[in-house]
């Protein structure tokens, strides 16, 4: 057995033992992590490190799902998608309307109210979903309330280079002085003015990220 075998079974073994992808779907935005397409270095011969960087990534989000204390789960909160779309443009119901539509996304239909509620915190903050923003909601997040997940999710963006330390430090100050999103009554505001919401609850937009802007017209 030649030491390129020996390699390759042991890349193989190892390979095993880490979480599937569709294992790790269960998380809500690593579905869109999965489902992104590829960047030109993701895709070059040439780059071999962000393979390794997607594994250590994924194995940090399986973990994530078995470590977070539940927030609010016996509150179902109810979407009405057809109902939100039909309300008036700048309006927070019909601002995650949009979103949704924007992206093609589905509203998580499991998990925590902070899970169901992810696509909501992205459009109070501005936040787009592209992976560098991400990881920026995820600090804001984390400083809001006690999140484990987030904080892995934080961590890996800074080991990967797709956190950098300023954006970091500007999302944890705006989550730390911002109200608590997670016990506000979202359902009473979905025909608030968003800018009017996000003075409620103190928020700072953060800005719609260099990588995903608003189609103009949408």
């Amino acid at each position: 057995m030649n030491s390129r075998t020996v390699v390759k079974k042991h890349q193989q073994a190892a390979s095993s033992s880490l979480p599937s992808k569709n294992s790790l779907q269960t998380f809500p935005w690593s579905q869109r992590w999965f489902n992104r397409q590829p960047s030109t270095a993701e895709t070059s011969p040439h780059v071999e490190s962000n393979s390794s960087q997607d594994w250590r990534s994924s194995l940090a989000f399986w973990l994530a799902r078995t470590i977070n204390p539940p927030v609010r789960p016996q509150h179902d909160i109810l979407i009405d998608l057809s109902e939100l779309r039909q309300l008036p443009d700048a309006t927070l119901g019909r601002e995650l309307a949009r979103f949704l539509d924007l992206h093609h996304f589905d509203l998580p239909q499991t998990g925590d109210l902070i899970q169901k509620t992810h696509d909501i915190w992205h459009v109070l903050t501005g936040l787009s979903p592209s992976v560098e923003d991400e990881f920026i909601l995820q600090a804001f997040v984390r400083a809001q309330i006690f999140r484990p997940s987030s904080a892995i999710v934080v961590l890996v963006g800074l080991c990967t280079g797709q956190l950098g330390w300023t954006s970091l430090r500007r999302s944890l100050y705006l989550g730390r002085v911002a109200n608590n999103i997670a016990q506000w009554n979202m359902e009473a505001d979905w025909a608030t003015p968003l800018e009017d919401v996000r003075e409620k609850l103190g928020l700072h937009r953060q800005g719609i990220s260099r990588q995903t802007r608003r189609p103009s017209g949408a």
